[in-house]
């Protein structure tokens, strides 16, 4: 039987590390709110007592979760521990859809374990030419901004953004609207490189 089990925030840390080296770039605190919403969808495999492979699939409601974090350290690489941790995640996430922005160079891969390819994402780099519009996130925009949520992605992911758009040291949340009405959000966040 594998040597799997779900993660700690410590464990959660060591595995930011690999995949901030292999240029993911996440950001400094997201991973909170991620583990705010599912505690139990973070998967690590030890190999003799060493971090080998990870997983998350995060379980944001009854019919929705969401599968990141996929990643195996180099030194086990080769060697089926990564199909061990998706295996595993998998199974948490039950009968519910599950989605997952997917790096172009699994995505063969990805299809091949049922996935269907919905879109691409792309990614811009550069400076802001000026400072964005928007008022600061007060609480009372919450159940708002959920709702938006909702409508634009399907899911209701309370769990998750809550502590997300309540913000951090490293994150801000931006509003765009008056208060007791919203147009538009965005969350920007400190990573290791940058904001995103």
């Amino acid at each position: 039987m594998p040597d799997i089990a779900p993660m700690t925030l410590r464990d959660l840390a060591g595995v930011l590390d690999w995949a901030a080296a292999e240029g993911w770039n996440p950001g400094i605190d997201d991973a909170a709110a991620f583990y705010a919403a599912d505690p139990t969808g973070f998967f690590l495999k030890r190999v003799e007592g060493r971090p080998a492979a990870a997983i998350s699939v995060v379980n944001h409601s009854p019919a929705f979760a969401f599968l990141g974090l996929y990643i195996c350290h180099p030194d086990f690489r080769g060697q089926g521990h990564g199909l061990d941790v998706w295996q595993a995640g998998i199974t948490h996430a039950g009968r519910r859809t599950i989605g997952l922005d997917g790096v172009p160079a699994q995505q063969a891969n990805y299809e091949t374990s049922g996935f269907l390819r919905a879109g691409e994402t792309t990614r811009y780099t550069g400076r802001l030419p000026r400072a964005v519009a928007g008022r600061a996130f007060d609480p009372d925009d919450l159940p708002m901004l959920l709702s938006e949520d909702r409508t634009a992605s399907g899911v209701s992911r309370p769990r998750c953004l809550t502590p997300w758009l309540a913000g951090a040291e490293t994150r801000r949340t931006l509003v765009l609207g008056a208060a007791g009405h919203v147009e538009a959000f965005a969350t920007g966040r400190r990573c290791r490189d940058g904001v995103k």
